[in-house]
């Protein structure tokens, strides 16, 4: 009978704590960010003052994703939205102003110069069929995979949230030089890593890692063209050309076809690698990366 007492209390207790966890987590801000990394920036800089909604998840397309029911809801009580420039905040942001007018929109990539995304034209310039189609003239929205400019998207988000809640300047100031700080060791390591290792240029089916290639000295080359699997006369030339340059890794993403990046790999004897460029552990996400291109292993 005892035993059972202790028991019955045990549970009330159990359910009365969760219950209390849910309010509490319902009494928080919302802030909604576009993918993972801005969710672990945010962490760093807020703390757990807010309840942080990412949109888009680690192998989820951002260029043909759509806003789940529920999350367009939640947004109608959201302080923030932040912004990274990803091709589907082009046609939902100004539906999200325009249906929630209180909504704070902010681009966390303010200030930052944007290269042109690397296309079939890039590695066949001779070929006026490649000249057109997806990603020619466009700017690529990748700029978190590169630490330096990671930094300027920290800065952004920090002064927004200075401006929302000035009473925590100093909480946020000091937050903000702790995460920055954290940042300039994350470049040490990564070129630490590529210094040890042998750097190559290696291959993408989608060319997701140019800002980390401009920052640390990389060359990337696409497979994709014009936003598709190469036909078999331009995989020819693609194994041709990648030979040429010594690849040995072919990075894949989940969100993207694997088949013809494993098929030229297969023709290089070169590594298959998974990365993915939404991961949320930033700085585990970029040392994979260093030791994808620089053939050094994990420790």
């Amino acid at each position: 009978m005892i035993r059972k007492v202790f028991t019955a209390i045990a549970v009330l207790l159990l359910i009365t704590a969760c219950s209390g966890q849910k309010d509490l987590q319902k009494q928080k801000p919302v802030i909604f960010v576009s993918i993972p990394s801005q969710a672990y920036f945010l962490e760093k800089l807020a703390g757990e003052r807010f309840q942080i909604e990412i949109m888009v998840r680690a192998g989820e397309s951002p260029a043909t994703y759509e806003p789940r029911p529920r999350q367009v809801q939640k947004l109608s009580e959201a302080r923030f939205f932040f912004t990274v420039g990803v091709p589907f905040e082009e046609a939902w942001v100004p539906r999200l102003k325009s249906r929630f007018p209180s909504l704070s929109v902010v681009d966390t990539t303010a200030g930052i110069r944007k290269r042109a995304v690397e296309t079939a034209h890039d590695i066949f310039p001779k070929d006026k069929k490649h000249e057109e189609g997806h990603g020619h003239g466009l700017k690529d929205p990748h700029v978190w995979l590169s630490p330096r400019l990671a930094k300027q998207m920290v800065k952004n988000i920090a002064e927004a949230l200075i401006q929302d809640d000035p009473e925590k300047a100093s909480s946020y100031k000091e937050r903000r030089d702790t995460l920055l700080y954290e940042l300039t060791l994350l470049q040490k390591e990564i070129r630490v890593i590529l210094d040890e290792g042998e750097p190559q240029p290696f291959a993408v089916f989608h060319p997701s890692w140019g800002y980390f290639c401009d920052e640390f000295g990389l060359v990337q080359i696409p497979i994709e063209i014009a936003g598709r699997e190469p036909a078999p006369r331009e995989m020819t030339s693609l194994v041709a050309l990648l030979r040429s340059k010594g690849v040995k890794s072919v990075i894949i993403q989940k969100e993207f076809s694997a088949h013809a990046a494993k098929a030229i790999a297969k023709a290089l004897e070169a590594d298959v690698i998974l990365l993915e460029p939404l991961g949320r552990d930033y700085p585990e996400l970029l040392r994979e990366a260093a030791r994808a291109v620089s053939k050094r292993g994990a420790p």
